[in-house]
């Protein structure tokens, strides 16, 4: 009831219809993730734009009180300090881990691409924007090593499309240690 695909013209995409309060404690809840796909290390590229001010990207998501996610949105983490950034929920409420000081990830309601890179052997978390270079933000953080996928917002809504995942460790497990494909031959 949540989501919907709507059409402009020859382009399908997915549309979040309305937004829900955020849980208890303080955390997203309304996104839509890859239930089938588990994956530690990744790329992620998804085309979003914002009906309101802003969109997030879930990843490495064991349960509702354990994962991180992008929060992209129009204004610098300095305005607005729960915005544009990266985040940790485990089990309390989100914190930011980085980005306080980054430029506005969607400055406009127009279509942006966001690419979410990670690497869960050095921890390594990178978020792209557009035609970015180098990072809009970046940490090392390896508390969560592997889980699911997912798009959303924190209590807003918007769309999503185009989205692509790769990752060379597919079906890890949420909770074990980070071992490349090559090691588990």
């Amino acid at each position: 009831e949540d989501w919907v695909i709507q059409s402009e013209g020859a382009n399908h995409f997915l549309r979040m219809l309305r937004r829900r309060e955020p849980g208890v404690p303080r955390r997203p809840l309304q996104f839509a993730r890859l239930k089938k796909a588990q994956v530690g290390s990744f790329t992620l590229e998804t085309r979003v734009r914002r009906a309101g001010t802003s969109m997030i990207i879930v990843f490495n998501y064991v349960d509702t009180l354990h994962f991180y996610y992008a929060h992209v949105s129009s204004d610098r983490g300095t305005e607005q300090p729960v915005h544009n950034g990266l985040f940790i929920v485990n089990g309390e409420p989100r914190q930011r881990i980085a980005g306080l000081e980054a430029a506005p990830a969607l400055p406009v309601r127009d279509w942006h691409t966001v690419r979410v890179r990670r690497d869960a052997r050095s921890g390594s978390i990178a978020v792209f924007i557009d035609e970015d270079k180098e990072a809009r933000f970046s940490v090392v953080d390896r508390t969560f090593q592997c889980g699911q996928v997912g798009m959303g917002s924190f209590d807003e809504t918007g769309d999503f499309d185009d989205f692509r995942l790769t990752s060379d460790d597919a079906g890890c497990e949420p909770g074990s240690v980070f071992r490349p494909a090559s090691a588990q031959e």
